[in-house]
């Protein structure tokens, strides 16, 4: 893919009510033309791959596809090494951005060459598909939900993280990016946290880390599995 500064990973599964909007969301940047956007289809079950058909149009945007169910880190791994950019950033299919977002994140990193990554102010909302600037929320997203940090759901990151730190690990299920963010702060690298709200949140009920397995939590097994619990 052409060189960006930014690579924006857009994972989908099982993600046909929230694509069209997203799409919408994404082409509202006013950073699109530098960024190369990789869009994740594990298993096409709500034929995505139709919705963003138009899309494929763009040449900084592209698809990778998965015929089998694979976790959603190891499709980010796949991402980050599909692109050539400074800067990473992972985007929820069911999340919206300000079209300022990434702009302004990258912006922020390159002039504050200290930090590792950065994240602005959540809004909350627990109604999908709203597209800027008719945005209605509910309350803001408090950021410490992740360990030691305030990474939040869409950071954006330097993309010379993953020669220090490796790839995400591809055995998580839900909490790679909490691990990850882990890793970095155990490193003594520094979160930015830019006070304006840009993010809209959306609950899903359905979305990874409220989902269960034979009621056991998504997160748990992955703690187990990593011989955390």
């Amino acid at each position: 893919m052409p060189d960006k500064i930014v690579t924006i990973l857009v994972a989908l599964w099982k993600s046909g009510n929230f694509l069209e909007k997203k799409l919408i969301n994404l082409e509202q940047q006013t950073f699109f033309s530098q960024c190369n956007i990789v869009l994740l289809n594990c298993q096409n079950h709500d034929n995505e791959a139709d919705i963003y058909a138009d899309f494929l149009k763009h040449d900084n945007v592209t698809e990778i596809r998965y015929n089998e169910y694979t976790y959603l880190y190891p499709t980010w791994n796949d991402g980050i090494k599909s692109t050539e950019s400074e800067f990473i950033m992972n985007s929820n299919a069911d999340d919206m951005l300000h079209p300022e977002y990434v702009e302004t994140c990258s912006h922020w990193l390159k002039t504050h060459r200290d930090f590792a990554c950065v994240s602005t102010g959540v809004l909350l909302t627990y109604h999908p598909n709203q597209v800027y600037p008719n945005w209605e929320q509910q309350g803001n997203l408090p950021l410490d939900f992740y360990p030691n940090s305030t990474a939040g759901p869409c950071p954006l990151w330097r993309r010379s993280l993953h020669d220090k730190y490796g790839y995400f690990d591809p055995r998580c299920a839900t909490i790679g990016d909490a691990i990850m963010w882990e890793k970095w702060h155990a490193g003594g690298e520094k979160f930015g946290l830019i006070k304006q709200d840009m993010v809209l949140y959306y609950a899903n009920s359905n979305s990874l880390e409220r989902r269960t397995e034979n009621g056991v939590s998504l997160a748990d097994s992955d703690l187990k599995r990593l011989g955390r619990i």
